[in-house]
């Protein structure tokens, strides 16, 4: 079916899509900033610091059920309605938390919501991404995903500022603040799914997000997932891309906290810096992608976009080598939050925009969920080899950063490859199919 609005119409419905994306992008961060340093500092002066890499290790025995969830309702949800089901059940989880650390605030209550903020994330993010993915082409992608990402950094701005200014005085109340950002949410996909009718017709996105093949028995969605990553070996260099990413993070992060948390007595004053420390960091990420990714991206492409985080802790990683003191792995977890949440975080998305439904969201859901915790898993354990015995006969934090400095190395040669190969994917791919069939099927019902 033809569209019936000009081209100026047409300009202004694309814009308002930005607009509203910048919004879903933005609500979606500043939950996940809002509560990040509460979960991290209850666990931490709940149990001690050895135990921190345990806890995190739990977190992969839920990731598959949570996978096949996903992609269960994928089969039979349209994409807006499924980011209306998943806000509803993290809403109402805010409120049962906000409760719990009312009433009772027993130390399973804070390991829940240490898993649950994880999951919170884990799922929103990914769900995020794929709806973005799924009305752009590749070349809208390089010239809005850097505005959209704008919007999370901002969010992140917000939510940092939240839980870096105002946790003394909110305390639990702060997951009531979440579950109203959470419902905003709702409104923003409302808006864009409204817009894209306009202009495509009344049959777009109404259908399944990713359909599920006929007879296909729907415990298999998990398995379907890892075929598809594993069969793929641009898929394979992402999902490594991921990993890596996520080992070095916990790694990192758990030398940020284990020099850190002796500077606070309590569970409050550590989130408090944790929060203040996360809002410069998140001001520098808005100007990295402000200044940065839509210059990288229009003249030297994905891969060099890709190429700025991994530089940025490599160098980091051997300074704490050399002299390993608290403002250094403060300098780390600071470069990392500007830009994995910036110009990294677009440039990896932009990788699965010519791929076709199930690499988005069957394949991706299993990189970012289950690939993604997985690898966490792995640097928990390596943690837990640290804690457990390597510190006992000898071993200093030299051990942590000298394994951060190879898989540093192993990264770089996964992205060389992601970068080739997408520029081939791109070309092949250069308008979107969706909305193109779509199309194609509004013209044979009409004709």
């Amino acid at each position: 079916m033809e569209s019936t609005l000009d081209t100026e119409q047409i300009k202004s419905l694309e814009r308002k899509r930005v607009f509203y994306l910048f919004f879903f992008f933005f609500f979606v961060i500043a939950v996940f900033w809002t509560l990040k340093p509460l979960k991290t500092s209850e666990v931490v002066k709940s149990f001690s610091l050895d135990y921190y890499p345990l806890i995190k290790q739990g977190l992969v025995l839920v990731i598959p059920l949570v996978i096949m969830g996903y992609a269960f309702l994928s089969s039979f949800l349209s994409r807006v309605k499924l980011v209306y089901f998943f806000c509803a059940v993290f809403i109402i989880l805010d409120i049962v938390f906000f409760f719990a650390f009312q009433y009772a605030n027993f130390a399973w209550v804070k390991i829940a919501f240490f898993y649950y903020v994880d999951a919170y994330v884990t799922i929103m993010v990914t769900m995020f991404w794929t709806f973005v993915n799924d009305i752009n082409n590749s070349e809208s992608a390089k010239k809005v995903y850097w505005i959209v990402g704008t919007g999370g950094l901002l969010g992140g701005i917000l939510g940092s500022s939240i839980a870096g200014w105002a946790s003394h005085l909110l305390g639990s109340h702060i997951m009531l603040v979440a579950a109203v950002f959470t419902l905003s949410i709702t409104f923003s996909v409302t808006f864009i799914e409204n817009g894209l009718r306009k202009q495509f017709g009344p049959a777009i996105g109404t259908k399944p997000a990713c359909a599920n093949k006929k007879d296909q028995p729907r415990l298999s969605e998990f398995y379907e997932g890892v075929t598809t990553v594993f069969k793929s070996k641009y898929l394979i260099c992402v999902l490594l891309i991921v990993g890596l990413y996520e080992i070095i993070s916990t790694i990192i992060d758990y030398q940020f906290n284990a020099f850190a948390s002796v500077r606070f007595e309590t569970a409050t004053d550590f989130s408090s810096f944790q929060g203040k420390l996360f809002f410069w960091a998140q001001v520098a990420a808005l100007v990295v992608q402000l200044l940065l990714t839509p210059f990288i991206h229009k003249n030297y492409g994905v891969l060099t976009g890709l190429m700025f985080l991994p530089l940025a802790l490599f160098i980091g990683s051997l300074a704490f080598l050399v002299s390993p003191l608290l403002f250094v792995i403060v300098f780390i977890i600071g470069s990392e939050a500007a830009l994995a949440y910036s110009i990294n975080q677009a440039s990896k998305e932009i990788l699965y925009v010519p791929l076709d439904e199930t690499s988005k969201y069957k394949g991706k859901a299993f990189i970012d969920m289950f690939g993604l915790r997985f690898f966490k898993t792995i640097g928990a354990t390596i943690l837990l080899f640290y804690t457990l015995h390597l510190q006992h006969i000898g071993f200093t934090s030299d051990f942590l950063m000298g394994t951060v400095v190879v898989l540093i190395l192993v990264w770089f040669n996964a992205i060389f490859y992601a970068g080739y190969k997408f520029k081939v994917k791109a070309q092949e791919s250069p308008v979107k199919k969706k909305q193109d069939e779509v199309a194609t099927e509004l013209v044979a019902e009409q004709s």
